[in-house]
């Protein structure tokens, strides 16, 4: 089965729907502040926002 992912852009925010790939475990979203990823997350630079660990994502 391929993997199906359509994104759709807004002026507030960007809305991704797909076919529920991958079927394996991923990242936990947002990463928690005493994490070993929190570092690395938290110093990626975020359009709008003061780094990516401030941007809110929800499912």
């Amino acid at each position: 089965m391929r993997v199906k992912l359509r994104v759709a852009t807004t002026a507030t925010g960007r809305h991704f729907k797909g076919n529920g790939l991958p079927d394996h475990a991923t990242g936990h979203f947002p990463v928690h502040r005493g994490t070993p990823a929190y570092k690395y997350y938290a110093e990626i630079p975020a359009h709008g926002y003061p780094n990516a660990a401030a941007i809110p994502i929800k499912p």
